[in-house]
């Protein structure tokens, strides 16, 4: 008889947000659980298959400012609450101790309107295991129904906003300590992340951490051309915090003569600024072809892929949470990456043998250097480079292997 299992999730099986992250995983999952799911509520329309689960319900929070006064009052006099709030005064002095105070209590609040949902769930599914696909507030929920189910175990999983303090406004991922202490298993999606947590909170419980990798889809191997121009690819949302423009200046600081051809695929705040810097930067560089191709749905990127034939993929992000599923898939193709040494990335990015790791914050002229050392290698140093991103992929990071061993390593707990 299959278990139970409680998923809880930011928005699948509703709108594209975890599509790359959870489209495997789901169906590994179901070959030994029944599935009952519960989804962030994001408006957004039903865009999964929503057969093989026991139920399908979403949930929403309501801003503290909307909560009765009489609920306020609890959390402001809850005692975890204040400690937490002290906690977080005494390692970061980021912000007021006010500003603490409505961040944990806002936090909170989150907590106390989820739980009921949770606790009805559990009980009239009879749920083995809760497994939170974020840490966050419903993480604290299931959590707290322990002592009300002993049999439940709670498993949750980290990424990045969810993880490093320095994504959240008040640089505090608050309850992380109550997290160690109450969850089953703490899962994460690069070892980075996972020594990240132990030298902050974990370190009392380091037997109940594992690093699974999320791993990507296959897309499927091409010749690359050979007609000399070398071909490459960014795909991530054109915001600061990508640096695509670093991208710009180290093509543009390319010596006369190297021709290069650039995709980025991705949209966001900055691409607009972006077409117009490449216009200016380029102007004088007749060699370096580019294109923008802004938004591409998960379908159809295998398609654009096969059709560019990238020589390399490249980013040049300030953060990650793990191993970027972007670089996976290009692994997948035998695509290998220039990429800077941030998050998980180094687990997956070596020097010379699936790419060029650039520093964490890397000058326009280094970033230049690895482009140049791609141009100028033989057909043979990429061909091996190649061989070695997709037995890489194939290894550690193939979704389809990774989402069997973790639904079996569920099973086992």
């Amino acid at each position: 008889m299959k278990k139970r299992l409680l998923l809880i999730t930011n928005g699948y099986p509703y709108g594209e947000s975890e599509r790359s992250f959870l489209s495997a995983e789901i169906e590994a999952l179901k070959q030994r659980f029944e599935i009952s799911l519960l989804a962030y509520d994001q408006k957004a329309p039903l865009v999964h298959p929503a057969e093989g689960f026991q139920r399908i319900e979403r949930y929403t929070f309501s801003p503290l400012h909307e909560a009765r006064k009489t609920c306020v009052f609890r959390l402001f006099m809850n005692l975890h609450i204040l400690k937490e709030v002290c906690s977080a005064v005494k390692h970061t002095d980021s912000c007021s101790f006010k500003t603490y105070y409505r961040e944990i209590l806002s936090y909170s609040y989150h907590i106390t309107q989820v739980l009921p949902r949770i606790r009805k769930i559990v009980a009239e599914d009879q749920i083995d295991v809760v497994y939170t696909y974020w840490c966050t507030p419903c993480t604290l929920a299931a959590l707290s129904l322990k002592k009300e189910f002993p049999t439940l175990k709670v498993i949750t999983r980290f990424h990045g906003y969810d993880l490093y303090e320095e994504r959240t406004s008040i640089r505090w991922q608050p309850f992380r300590n109550f997290v160690a202490a109450r969850a089953d298993r703490l899962v994460f999606a690069s070892q980075a992340g996972e020594q990240y947590f132990l030298s902050r909170w974990g370190s009392r419980w380091p037997q109940k951490r594992i690093t699974a990798y999320l791993g990507s889809r296959s897309m499927g191997q091409f010749q690359p051309c050979s007609d000399g121009t070398l071909r490459l690819v960014s795909c991530s949302n054109a915001i600061p915090l990508k640096r695509v423009h670093l991208i710009i200046d180290a093509l543009a600081a390319l010596p006369a003569g190297y021709r290069v051809e650039w995709h980025h695929i991705g949209d966001g705040t900055e691409l607009d600024a972006l077409r117009v810097r490449s216009r200016e930067a380029f102007r004088e560089h007749p060699d370096i072809r580019w294109t923008f191709h802004g938004y591409v749905v998960n379908d159809q990127l295998e398609a654009l892929y096969h059709s560019i034939c990238p020589d390399v993929f490249i980013t040049t992000t300030s953060t990650e949470g793990g191993v970027p599923v972007s670089i996976q898939e290009a692994f997948s193709m035998g695509i290998p990456a220039i990429a800077t040494a941030v998050g998980g990335i180094p687990e997956i990015v070596r020097t010379g043998e699936t790419g060029f790791l650039l520093p964490e914050e890397p000058s326009v002229q280094e970033i230049s250097a690895a482009v140049r050392s791609m141009y100028e290698s033989t057909p043979a140093q990429r061909g091996a480079m190649r061989s070695a991103a997709f037995r890489l992929w194939r290894e550690q990071f193939d979704a389809v292997r990774n989402a069997d061993r973790f639904a079996t390593f569920l099973d086992h707990i």
